[in-house]
Parts: structure tokens; C-alpha cells; sequence
């Protein structure tokens, strides 16, 4: 096994190898790279620790990349490095495509002068994956796929073991494990598998376990005992609309494994209800962290209280369409998900608000909580770009 550096080579071996990635104050862009069998439709992961060495001024970068035979990119990694040493381990997490795969290492740093990027301890993991913990309660089937944080799945199923239908496509988040639901009631013997996905777009379609969306509203509580302060409910739903009062929605996707840059971000809401002749929307970026689950001033955890709503800032220009009762909702947020994966702006999710809120205006959006069709959850749909 070799690796490539620029237009070298050099044995893969343990011990001591200078890369010089910027050696003598050349410019970034050095890399190395090698080619390694791998196993069709295998989850692997890539441990590798970055650091930084020389007196100069600002922060190293170093991007690693995996890439199949016919050059698509199955997972990419930038990691900043502002001290001196080294970091903690990183991960880079890919799903083969083919029986080849290359590794690269690119220096994408700005800074030159008297710095240099350092990188060690590399080593590829093949990660087993399996389905398991299977429950059934009140009607819904529960189970898990245990794999790699941003492996990208497809869960089919069948009443033949021969038909298969795709269930919906999600990657595994960071916690390592996705939960999958499926409602019975009404349906044959049924069973399951997962399928790396293959290409084309990358969808995140989170269910209630690892989801992170809510309605927040001015006026009711929504809380037992007590009307007032403005409350509202981690329900199947996302209100965005009022009568006088205000209803906003927020949603947070967890982008672990996703491209770092993309084409193509297109967020996907189910509307599923309207009154008032709905409303348009302003849509915002958070700018703080928020969790009902865990914090707030409210007198219980259940829900976002409306004096816990994060700061946000208006992120479209204008207002954002109003959706059509019945069909799939759909905004483009390319912009906004590089900015967040490209270290612009702190991924704290998002928030619509009601341009129209005094004639019982609302839309109202199916919430990953919705169990009856798990294929109507928001989605969040990404295209890798170059």
C-alpha cells in the first residue's frame, strides 16, 4: 500500500513521515492520497488527529475526503486547527460504493507563512450495522439501525421477502442509532431491511427519537393548570400561523455526514392542514442553542415556552411562500446549509414565522412526531457539490 503525495509515493508504513503540506511557506493545497479495497455497501470510518506547528499566525485546515471509483464523494471532513499540537481523534464516515475507495488529505488552509498543518494516527475501521430492538406499542412497530453517525440508509419493506418498497431513506445521526416506526394496524405480516443508499441526493428524515422540532406560541400555555405564559405542544404537528396571537415554528437537523458542501439543500414540510386561507411565512436562522427538553423558565420540560424562544434573525429576504393544503412544502436553503457546514454560522436550526396571523390564519405541517406516515415528516434533502 502506498500513498500518493502530490505526484509521489511513499510506503504506507507506522512511523515518522514528514508530509510537508506547507513546507517552506508554499502555498495550501498539497494532499496526499491513497486507494484501498473496500466492501460494497460497507460502513467504515476513518480516525485521523490534525495539528498545528510554527510560530505564524492563523488557523490551519486540513480536509479529508473518501471517494468511489467513479469519483463521487462519500463523506468529507474539514477540521480547523487555531493551537499548537494536536486535537482530540476525528471521524470521516462513508459508505462504500465500490470495491476501491480513496482516501485523500488535502491542506485547505489559508494561512502560509511560518505554519504548517500536521496530520497522524490514521487508520480506516469497517463498522458493522445491524437492525434490532424491536418493539411494538399502541399500534406502531419500533426499531433500530445500529451503524456508523451519517451512514445514509434506505429501510424497505416487504410482505414476501422478495417485493421490496422503499419505507423512507434517512441517515443514522450522531447518537449511532435511528429509530424507525411503523404503524400495524390494518397491514399484513411485513419485513424490513436496510439498504445503503446509492447515490443521488442525501435525505434526513428524522423520526421522534432523534428529531428536534416544535411549536411555540404567545398566547396559551397549552400546560395543565394554567392558560398563561404562552406555551405551546411537542405534538405531531408545526403551527405556524395566529388569531391574534402568534404561532412559530422550529425546526434543527442534525447534518452529521452530510456533504460539506452542497448543490442543492432543499427543505421538505408536509402541509397537511389550513385556515384563514393560510399564510405567508418569513423564515429565520436561530442564533442560539435551545432545548425545551432540557432548559428553560417554564414550569415543566414538555414544551418550547414563548419567553425560551431562541434569538433568530430573518434569513429570506422576503417572505416564503404559502403552502397548498395537501402537498409537500419546499424551501430552498442551499445557502443557509453551507453557511452552517462551512463554519459561517452555528447550525441552531431554523424558524418560520406568520406574515398573517389575525384572521385565524395558519398553516399546519406534519412534525417528525407524526406516526401514522413516516414518510410525510420533514425532510431535509441535500445534493453534494463539488
Amino acid at each position: 500500500m502506498y500513498w500518493g503525495l502530490n505526484h509521489d509515493t511513499f510506503p504506507a508504513a507506522e512511523g515518522l513521515r514528514e508530509i510537508k503540506f506547507n513546507s517552506a511557506n508554499q502555498s495550501p493545497g498539497s494532499w496526499i492520497a491513497q486507494t484501498f479495497d473496500t466492501v460494497v455497501g460497507g460502513a467504515y470510518a476513518v480516525s485521523f488527529q490534525v495539528g498545528r506547528t510554527g510560530a505564524g499566525q492563523g488557523t490551519m485546515s486540513l480536509t479529508s475526503s473518501a471517494k468511489s471509483e467513479a469519483g463521487n464523494v462519500l463523506g468529507e471532513l474539514m477540521i480547523a486547527q487555531a493551537s499548537l499540537g494536536y486535537s482530540g481523534t476525528n471521524r470521516l464516515l462513508f459508505t462504500a460504493e465500490s470495491t476501491r475507495t480513496t482516501l485523500k488529505f488535502l491542506d485547505s488552509s489559508i494561512a502560509t507563512v511560518s505554519v504548517d498543518v500536521l496530520l497522524d494516527n490514521i487508520a480506516v475501521h469497517f463498522l458493522p450495522r445491524q437492525l434490532g430492538g424491536f418493539v411494538l406499542s399502541n399500534g406502531v412497530f419500533y426499531f433500530a439501525l445500529n451503524g456508523p453517525a451519517g451512514g445514509h440508509y434506505v429501510i424497505q419493506v416487504s410482505s414476501n421477502l422478495v417485493n421490496w418498497t422503499p419505507l423512507y431513506t434517512n441517515t443514522i445521526p450522531a447518537s449511532g442509532v435511528l429509530i424507525i416506526t411503523d404503524p400495524v394496524s390494518g397491514k399484513a405480516r411485513r419485513f424490513f431491511r436496510a439498504v445503503p443508499q446509492q447515490g443521488g441526493p442525501l435525505v434526513v428524515q428524522p423520526g421522534p427519537a432523534e428529531s428536534k422540532d416544535i411549536w411555540t406560541t404567545s398566547g396559551y400555555s397549552y400546560a395543565p393548570g394554567d392558560n398563561t405564559p404562552g406555551g405551546g405542544l411537542n405534538d405531531d404537528k408545526l403551527r405556524v400561523g395566529g388569531w391574534g396571537d402568534l404561532y412559530y415554528s422550529l425546526l434543527q437537523f442534525d447534518l452529521t455526514g452530510l456533504p460539506v458542501n452542497a448543490s442543492s439543500a432543499v427543505l421538505h414540510l408536509y402541509c397537511h392542514s389550513q385556515s384563514g386561507g393560510g399564510t405567508t411565512m418569513y423564515l429565520d436562522r436561530i442564533t442560539q442553542a435551545w432545548d425545551w427538553r432540557t432548559q428553560g423558565t417554564g414550569r415543566d420540560r414538555e414544551r418550547l415556552w414563548w419567553a425560551d424562544r431562541p434569538a433568530t434573525v430573518q434569513w429570506s429576504a422576503g417572505e416564503v411562500a404559502n403552502p397548498t393544503q395537501g402537498q409537500w412544502y419546499s424551501v430552498d436553503i442551499t445557502d443557509l446549509y453551507n453557511g452552517w457546514k462551512n463554519g459561517t454560522y452555528q447550525n441552531y436550526g431554523l424558524q418560520f414565522r406568520p406574515v398573517n396571523y389575525f384572521n385565524n390564519n395558519f398553516n399546519e405541517f406534519y412534525s417528525a412526531d407524526y406516526l401514522v406516515e413516516p414518510g410525510l415528516r420533514p425532510k431535509l434533502v441535500v445534493t453534494g457539490g463539488n
